[in-house]
């Protein structure tokens, strides 16, 4: 089997990989690929894959504009760490739907379904009914609970430290690094997009595939080209700071609490 991952954060590009091979190790992964731009290159150029893995917010939009772009009818199995998507997800070849982040049982249970619809002959193909979608919806609507403290270590000891003490989350190296109040930092066991999805959004933003922020931490905002912003984050020397064109709105919005 011939298998596509679109996942615009390498470290959760990297986990999926593992996982997928972890499932069965004799999958060829023909390419992990980045962007919406990336992907209708990739597909205009290769032979169609047995089956995709797309994470549905790319950085430069909705992995869905792909499919306005070039005809794709691989199953797709859809990433993601927010459920809203659902419905539009199965419309577009999808066998099934992955809320981030990914949990191996999870995953063997997709491709499971995969091989079931697709290397199976005996057994239908069709897509989950409207009745079907709706029930798995049901079963999304719990409270959502957001992660209070991280467990990090300090010199040879272990020490809790809560989220409301932390200034951001940056990428560096292949690590995940905290940050706080005092300008201690920490490396954590976590993504930034496995953060995104533990962490309250009206607390923090992800600024770029780099920067998931907190309100504290912004020290400057500045006007950049091509209706860009630069910001300016405590403790940081980072001074190429920037917020996307299409994050810019979402991004002010953020700052005004809506």
């Amino acid at each position: 089997m011939k298998v596509l991952i679109v996942e615009d954060e390498p470290l959760a590009a990297e986990r999926l990989e593992d996982l997928i091979l972890q499932y069965e190790s004799h999958i060829e992964i023909l390419a992990k690929l980045e962007s919406v731009e990336d992907t209708v290159n990739w597909l205009n150029s290769h032979p169609a894959p047995d089956l995709a893995f797309f994470d549905i917010q790319l950085a430069d939009g909705l992995s869905f504009r792909i499919f306005d772009q070039v005809k794709f009818e691989s199953p797709i199995i859809f990433t993601t760490a927010f459920d809203e998507y659902a419905i539009r997800a199965f419309q577009v070849n999808s066998i099934d739907y992955l809320l981030k982040p990914l949990e191996y049982e999870d995953l063997a249970d997709a491709l499971d379904k995969y091989a079931k619809l697709f290397i199976n002959a005996n057994v239908s193909k069709d897509i989950p009914s409207l009745e079907t979608l709706q029930a798995l919806m049901q079963s999304f609507q719990k409270p959502q609970k957001f992660k209070k403290r991280f467990v990090v270590k300090k010199g040879e000891h272990l020490v809790s430290v809560p989220v409301e003490e932390t200034l951001y989350f940056y990428s560096e190296d292949k690590f995940t690094f905290l940050r706080m109040l005092e300008g201690q930092r920490y490396i954590i066991d976590f993504t930034l997009a496995e953060l995104e999805n533990q962490l309250n959004p009206e607390k923090f933003f992800r600024v770029n595939r780099q920067y998931l922020i907190a309100h504290e931490a912004l020290q400057d905002i500045i006007s950049y080209t091509h209706s860009r912003l630069k910001v300016r984050l405590k403790f940081s020397e980072d001074k190429n700071i920037v917020v996307s064109k299409q994050k810019v709105a979402e991004f002010k919005g953020w700052l005004e609490g809506e």
